[in-house]
């Protein structure tokens, strides 16, 4: 499965695009020179592409630190591999060199084909919002008959509420709470959105088509992404994943922000000082 990068907050999702292109573009012709390297000069040819190399690594290091994360860096970049080449002996660093330009540019591809990708299904204007655990459970109507409209101010424009994984977690356990409503609103939740996703879990769903109150609203599903080592708290959690959501959908944003939605007071303090625009919700009479 591709690994999605993660980006910086406000980066632009495209630059970053184009970025990474022509990060990977100067590494293959590294590597096609080594390749055509003949056996008079392979020596002299292995040292200028281990330099050539080297000076890569710290340039791209360079220009992606301010657009995606470190761990990021570290994966496509600066490696195990990388820091092993620095002390290496003659010998093991041909191979190792190698071996490393080959796996860098796999997975360059691999990055870029999935933010390309994840940028394509995120390209239509529209408004776009995340609720922790508290909306599902708080809310005065069940999940399907929620007035998005009204509660995002999303007037007729399409809603997509995105749902981290986490959110589900959280909703499972609620399902034994000893509080009747919670324990009844959480599986009633659960049951909408298992409907919606029973044969696909990697497309978005409609939850209610277009109607004379508003847009059109589908629900998506946000997976924690392969070696994703989660929060400890759920909420910082939650709001960790939001911010990642609105750095990825960028330009498709209407109004230019990710919308997050929320009964708690705490909640709210974390979401606004994360960068996102809070919709804060008052507690059913």
């Amino acid at each position: 499965m591709p690994h999605l990068v993660r980006l910086r907050p406000g980066v632009d999702r495209q630059a970053v695009l184009t970025e990474l292109r022509e990060i990977r573009e100067l590494l293959a012709a590294i590597q096609n020179d080594q390749r055509l390297l003949s056996p008079v000069h392979r020596h002299q040819g292995w040292a200028h592409a281990l330099v050539t190399y080297q000076t890569w690594a710290h340039d791209a290091a360079r220009k992606l630190t301010d657009q995606i994360s470190s761990e990021d860096i570290e994966r496509l970049v600066l490696t195990p591999r990388y820091w092993l080449l620095q002390t290496a002996d003659t010998e093991a660093r041909r191979l190792l060199l190698s071996i490393e330009l080959a796996e860098r540019v796999d997975a360059l591809d691999d990055a870029i084909s999935a933010l390309d990708a994840q940028i394509q299904r995120w390209s239509t204007p529209e408004v776009f919002a995340v609720a922790d655990t508290s909306f599902y459970i708080q809310s005065a109507d069940t999940l399907d008959k929620v007035n998005y409209a009204q509660v995002l101010t999303a007037g007729f424009a399409p809603v997509r509420l995105l749902i981290p994984i986490i959110v589900i977690d959280e909703l499972d356990g609620l399902k034994k709470s000893k509080d009747p409503r919670v324990r009844s609103q959480a599986r009633r939740c659960l049951a909408i959105i298992d409907r919606l996703f029973a044969y696909a879990t990697d497309l978005p769903m409609t939850l209610r088509p277009p109607h004379d109150m508003g847009g059109r609203v589908t629900l998506e599903l946000v997976f924690d992404p392969p070696g994703h080592v989660r929060a400890d708290i759920a909420d910082d959690e939650i709001v960790d994943r939001a911010t990642v959501i609105q750095a990825l959908a960028g330009g498709a944003l209407a109004g230019g922000k990710l919308k997050f939605v929320t009964f708690d007071t705490s909640q709210s303090f974390r979401a606004r000082h994360a960068g996102l625009e809070t919709v804060k919700l008052r507690d059913p009479e």
